[in-house]
This record gives structure tokens, C-alpha cells and sequence, in this order.
């Protein structure tokens, strides 16, 4: 169901590591029922708990204790999809991290965000759910260590963090996590956390007011009176990270652009197209997709891309193709 899904970005990288390691990415990926070809693209839909079972699946079979750690080490915060476009738009780390912890049900409704107010600062934590399935120790540390790498991107030089924190019992060797978030890291404590002083939540993005701006300004700069039309690309580019695991109204993709619903309507209208009719065309090029590139059963491709009922995508795939999913199938 929506909410329990999110993208297979968090699995691309894996698989130098994993043959790094003497194993087989195909016979991980069968292991845990994965398909194998979310080892190889970012934007195909996957089980939470899947996400967590890979994840302690290498840490265990190849005894690999750091895995999250590497894995984290070729990520960034775009794997949040529609999320991380609109983390872009905050002006300083503490609105930054406000956004993340207010929004995170955009990116999975499985894993929760906090943050609590202390002394000299604030407190972010990252808790899985009863949804998220089993151990969460390497997914727990791959979502933490790919924070605080974002973050010490945006904050002041040489930044580290004044305490980490993690649930989980302190493994024999934390050389690597000392590496990734500083000296300060401890373990058998009572949630997953980054501890981020008033100072630091105070810093300015770097790309605030320039880059994200400059960006939009390209987008609709006008040639002869009329908006550049890669601003079509970028809501096209918007909803396919959007519509699969979280809402896609026109408010929710204005928001994530940068843009007031209306101005952006506006635009696309000046353009001849029509917000409607562009999410239209990126459910059927979706629907398409998962039919021939996943394993997912039509029920299943139904509610990821919002449709209430199976029937009512079938109506909408035999309008766009001229046949059923089971055909294409």
C-alpha cells in the first residue's frame, strides 16, 4: 500500500559492495525476494521491510558490520525523492531539518522523524515502525550517516556533531563510525539520534536564495513572451518521484518547485499543457514501467500510483494502450 514503499535508490550501490564481499547480487536480491533489477535502477517501488531485510540480509551473510556505513558512502539525500526537492528550498539547516521531520510521511510512512527542543539546541531522531519489518541497525546507520553528511555540507568547517546517538549495542570496531560522524558516538542509548546545537540549526544554506532561485529563474526565463518549456520537464521529472509514494496535487508539486500553485498552472497553461493531462501521461508511463520492468502484481501497481481500485487503472491502462495490464504482462 502507499506509504510502505519507497524508492529502490536506497539498494543502487550495492552491488560492487556485495561482490566486494565474495557474494552474488542476484542471490541476495532472490534471498530476500527482491527483484534484481532494483539493485540496478533507483525509481522502482519497494517494500520497506525489504529495504531493512537486504540490509541485515549482507550485514550477516558476509559479515559485514558496516554495510548501512558503505552503502551511505555512495548515497545522498536525493534518495528521498520529492522530499529531498523540497528540503532545497529552506533557507537555514534548522528550517532544512524542520521540513524533514514535518514531511517525512512524503518519503515513508514506516519510518518516523523527530525533534525534541534541549539545552543549546535540538535533538533529531530517526525511529522505524512496526511496519519497517525486523533489525534496523544498518538501515538505522545508513539514514543517519547519510544526515549528518548532508549536514556537515551546509555547516560551518569542520563541523562535526557534539553527540550521535544510536540504539543499537557498540560493535567491537567503531573506527568507521568515528570516521563518518566524528568522535562523539554513542551506542546502547534510547533512540537513533543526531544532536544539532542552535548554532549549527542557525547556518544558512549555502544554496538558499541563489542556486534554487537561479535555477527557477532558468526554468522560466522568457524567450519572446513565453516561459522556457523545460519548466514541463521539471514537473514531469517532479511527479515521478512524487506520485508513487506520496501525493501529487497540484499544491504538493508547486511546493516542492518552489512556486505558488497558481503561477504555476499559469505558465503550463502558456504552454499548452495541462497539469491534469501531464500526470496522466506519467501514470501511464509508470504503469508500463512496473508491468515490464517489476515484479509487483497489477493490485499492487494500482495502489502506488493512487488508484482506489484495480479496475479503475485497468479502465486507464485500456485508454492509453489499447489493451489490459494482464496482456502486457
Amino acid at each position: 500500500m502507499p506509504g510502505h514503499y519507497v524508492r529502490s535508490s536506497a539498494l543502487v550501490g550495492s552491488i560492487p559492495l556485495i561482490e566486494g564481499l565474495g557474494g552474488d547480487a542476484k542471490e541476495v536480491a532472490n534471498a530476500v525476494g527482491l527483484d534484481f533489477r532494483t539493485l540496478t535502477d533507483p525509481d522502482l517501488p519497494v517494500l520497506v521491510s525489504q529495504i531493512f531485510e537486504f540490509y541485515e540480509y549482507v550485514a550477516a551473510e558476509f559479515r559485514c558490520r558496516n554495510f548501512g556505513l558503505l552503502m551511505a558512502s555512495r548515497a545522498n539525500m536525493a534518495v528521498l525523492g520529492p522530499l529531498w526537492i523540497l528540503l532545497r528550498q529552506a533557507q537555514t539547516i534548522g528550517q532544512m531539518v524542520e521540513d524533514l521531520v514535518n514531511h517525512f510521511n512524503i518519503y515513508t510512512r514506516d519510518v518516523d522523524m523527530s525533534l525534541t527542543r534541549q539545552p543549546g539546541g535540538q535533538l533529531l531522531t530517526w525511529t522505524a515502525l512496526p511496519g519497517a519489518g525486523g533489525r534496523d541497525v544498518q538501515v538505522a546507520e545508513y539514514s543517519l550517516a547519510v544526515t549528518c553528511t548532508d549536514l556537515r555540507s551546509h555547516a560551518p568547517s569542520q563541523w562535526e556533531p557534539k553527540r550521535v546517538y544510536f540504539r543499537h549495542s557498540k560493535p567491537r570496531d567503531i573506527k568507521t563510525h568515528q570516521k563518518v560522524f566524528g568522535p562523539n558516538v554513542l551506542f546502547d542509548q534510547e533512540f537513533n539520534g543526531i544532536f544539532l546545537e542552535n548554532a549549527v540549526l542557525d547556518t544558512r544554506l549555502r544554496s538558499a536564495g541563489s542556486r534554487t532561485r537561479t535555477l527557477l529563474a532558468r526554468i522560466l526565463r522568457s524567450e519572446e513572451g513565453s516561459p522556457d518549456a523545460g519548466l514541463i520537464d521539471q514537473v514531469d521529472a517532479t511527479m515521478r518521484v512524487m506520485i508513487p509514494y506520496g501525493p501529487c496535487t497540484l499544491a504538493d508539486v508547486s511546493q516542492a518547485m518552489g512556486m505558488a500553485p497558481r503561477t504555476l498552472q499559469l505558465h503550463l497553461q502558456s504552454l499548452g499543457a495541462g497539469f491534469k493531462e501531464l500526470k496522466d501521461a506519467v501514470r501511464a508511463d509508470l504503469a508500463m514501467k512496473y508491468l515490464r520492468d517489476s515484479s509487483l502484481d497489477v493490485s499492487e501497481i494500482a495502489e502506488i500510483l493512487g488508484y482506489s481500485e484495480t479496475s479503475a487503472l485497468s479502465r486507464s491502462f485500456r485508454r492509453w494502450y489499447g489493451k489490459s495490464p494482464t496482456s502486457v504482462r
